[in-house]
């Protein structure tokens, strides 16, 4: 890596020559070799009022001027911004191929000029050497409108006005050529801001980067890779039993995301809490509709008044619901599994949290975390792509919404109220938390990345959840064959 900066930063012509071959094969495999049928972009109605300008490609063309315009303007940068400044712009674009590769896209043929169109003008030329793929989101748009944000964050204000201005041509562009559509050219908008500012948090060293727990970031990568692994053979193999084993194994894999998660909650997948903040919304919170902040203040203040009347999991979590840290009766326990598999309980919770922030002396003592603007970001880019999904292959969209979502809402919540009963002992009491010494299926279904070791969490809340079994090691914990005595009370 400190080689790819100092060539980055000093070497300017062999960093572009490396980024010119690996994004020109990238981009050659996306235009030539689909992995399966391209979803087809869909046109607004507003675009038939757009004229078809062939001239306009000569400004279309100015895209493969944008990164040399890029390692000229940054050329008397800091060293360590100079070389985030084009790795960044360089990650930006194998981001967008490597989506392009992901999720084959096309325009319609329809929107495709003629030959007679095209006779003697450079957009004749451009579609001869082009396909109609790689379509979403638009690389012309993406590129210029990451160049304005990345200038912005190095504090070159001037190039960062020259490259907007380049993005807002080359939108135009793309849609007077008709080598795109408007939702091509949006979600560039979109993508190409996104993107920029995660490669700049990835890219950016010295005081300003702060250190990774990369064990974390590798297990949500793991558990992303698995659950869209479910999803794609779910829709290969469309069944009742392909959509009972999917919905089960995805939820299963969910909550084990959001125990990864928790340890970001702590602020322990990166020092910087921004950084922090900014993975675990791209892997967990955002696709599972709890950005990290909303959370954070609600799980900090259990710890803090954990083991008297006012814990707010104790107060919150389980309001008006049969459950109380004691083992249930078989009905009262049926009740409070249905609440949670039917939504019924978390509607209930979410209730609870609503009344208790208006009250001027709420539990939630702490100030509240505020959402960084990178939140705001992922949350469109995703609200974006689902619309963009809907639009273009509904039927296959909405199968992969109710695979999520649907598991998401019910068993997931499920296992992990199983968890939680699992966790904590009644008031008053000797035990306020346990541990536990589960076996192989034991850590799949609910206890993964080492949550067993519950008290010992509560009494290092700093320590990661890879750390905790040499920290901890010798400690005794209850067996997991005693869990049921905590949950169910024989009548």
């Amino acid at each position: 890596m400190q080689r790819l900066r100092a060539v980055a930063a000093d070497r300017p012509l062999l960093f572009f020559v490396g980024y010119f071959v690996a994004t020109t094969a990238l981009y050659q495999t996306a235009l030539h070799a689909p992995w399966r049928t391209p979803l087809v972009a869909p046109h607004f109605a507003i675009e038939q009022y757009i004229p078809f300008l062939p001239w306009t490609a000569w400004i279309y063309a100015t895209y493969f001027a944008l990164m040399p315009a890029w390692l000229w303007v940054t050329r008397r940068a800091p060293t360590e911004i100079r070389a985030s400044a084009r790795l960044g712009a360089a990650l930006v674009v194998l981001l967008t191929l490597l989506l392009n590769i992901a999720v084959p896209t096309s325009t319609a043929a329809s929107g495709q000029p003629s030959a007679t169109e095209l006779a003697g003008t450079l957009l004749s030329f451009i579609v001869s050497a082009d396909t109609p793929l790689a379509a979403a989101p638009s690389g012309h748009v993406a590129l210029p409108v990451a160049l304005a944000v990345l200038a912005r964050r190095s504090g070159l204000l001037t190039a960062m006005r020259v490259f907007a201005v380049w993005a807002v041509l080359l939108f135009i562009a793309v849609l007077t050529t008709r080598q795109h559509v408007a939702l091509d050219a949006l979600l560039g908008v979109v993508w190409g801001a996104g993107a920029a500012l995660v490669s700049w948090r990835l890219c950016l060293r010295g005081e300003r980067r702060s250190a990774i727990a990369w064990p974390s970031v590798l297990a949500l990568a793991r558990e992303l890779v698995l659950c869209a692994a479910a999803l794609w053979l779910a829709l290969l193999w469309w069944s009742p039993v392909a959509c009972v084993l999917a919905f089960c194994f995805i939820a299963v894999r969910q909550h084990a995301m959001f125990i990864l998660y928790h340890d970001a909650v702590h602020g322990l997948i990166a020092r910087n809490r921004r950084l922090n903040d900014l993975i675990v919304n791209l892997a967990v919170g955002v696709p599972m509709l709890l950005p990290v902040h909303t959370y954070r203040r609600f799980h900090i203040s259990h710890h803090a008044t954990l083991g008297t009347e006012n814990d707010t999991e104790r107060v919150l979590l389980y309001r008006w619901q049969p459950w109380n840290y004691e083992p249930l009766g078989t009905w009262p326990l049926i009740r409070q599994l249905l609440g949670d598999l039917l939504l019924v309980n978390q509607l209930r919770m979410g209730w609870a949290l609503l009344t208790e922030l208006r009250k001027p002396d709420s539990l939630l003592r702490l100030p509240p975390s505020k959402p960084f603007v990178e939140t705001f970001v992922m949350q469109g880019l995703l609200l974006a792509g689902v619309v963009w999904a809907l639009l273009a292959a509904p039927e296959a969209t909405l199968k992969i919404i109710a695979l999520w979502v649907g598991p998401l809402l019910t068993l997931t919540q499920a296992i992990q109220k199983v968890r939680s009963f699992a966790e904590h002992g009644p008031l008053p009491g000797p035990e306020l938390t346990y541990s536990w010494r589960p076996g192989w299926l034991g850590r799949q279904l609910l206890w993964p990345y080492h949550i067993s070791y519950h008290k010992e969490h509560h009494e290092r809340p700093n320590v990661p959840w890879f750390e905790l079994p040499r920290q901890f090691a010798g400690r005794d914990g209850r067996q997991s064959r005693e869990l049921w005595s905590l949950l169910w009370r024989r009548e």
